[in-house]
C-alpha cells in the first residue's frame, strides 16, 4: 500500500499569481513523499504545465471566482465527493475555493486543512453589511482550519488584526 500522504491543492483559477503560488506549492512536494492532485475552476496553460510535471489535475466544474449561492452549494458536493476518504491534507488557495474547499474538506472529516490567504474579498468601499458578512464567513472557516498562510505579512497582519485567525 502506498504510504505517501496524499495531498489536495484547491484553486479557483490556476492562473497569474494565486496559480503559480499553488502550483509551485504543488510541485515542491517530494514525489517520494506526497501525492498530489491539482483541483481548479479554470485555467488552462498552468493546468496543461502541472500535468506536465506530473501533478493529477482535475477541473471542477462548479468552481467560479462569482459568488453564486446554488453554484457554490453544488460545487461544495462536487468537492466533498471527489475528496472523500481520499485525502490526508486540504490545501485551498484564495477566498471562493477556501470556502468551498474547506467546506468540502471538513464535510468530509480531511484530517488536515491548509489555507493559504492571497488576499481578501472585501475591501473598506464594499457595503458595511457586506464587509461583515465576508469577516464572519472567514472567522467560521478558520474554526476548521489547522493552518492559515499568507502571502505576505501585510495579509497576514491583516488577518490577525481582523480575528480571522488566532495566534
Amino acid at each position: 500500500m502506498d504510504q505517501r500522504t496524499r495531498v489536495a491543492v484547491i484553486i479557483t483559477k490556476l492562473t497569474a499569481g494565486a496559480g503559480v503560488v499553488a502550483l509551485n506549492g504543488a510541485l515542491a512536494l517530494d514525489p517520494r513523499r506526497f501525492v498530489v492532485t491539482l483541483y481548479y475552476g479554470s485555467g488552462d496553460r498552468l493546468a496543461s504545465h502541472a500535468a506536465r510535471a506530473g501533478l493529477r489535475t482535475v477541473h471542477l466544474e462548479h468552481m467560479a471566482a462569482a459568488i453564486a449561492p446554488r453554484d457554490d452549494a453544488r460545487g461544495v458536493r462536487e468537492l466533498a465527493a471527489l475528496l472523500s476518504g481520499h485525502f490526508d491534507l486540504v490545501h485551498t488557495h484564495s477566498a471562493k475555493a477556501g470556502a468551498v474547499g474547506r467546506l468540502a474538506a471538513h464535510r468530509c472529516s480531511t484530517p488536515a486543512i491548509v489555507h493559504t490567504y492571497h488576499g481578501f474579498p472585501f475591501h473598506d468601499f464594499q457595503p458595511a453589511w457586506r464587509r461583515s458578512l465576508y469577516i464572519d464567513i472567514e472567522r467560521r472557516l478558520g474554526r476548521s482550519t489547522d493552518l492559515f498562510l499568507a502571502v505576505g505579512s501585510t495579509v497576514a497582519a491583516e488577518a490577525i488584526r481582523l480575528g480571522i485567525v488566532q495566534v
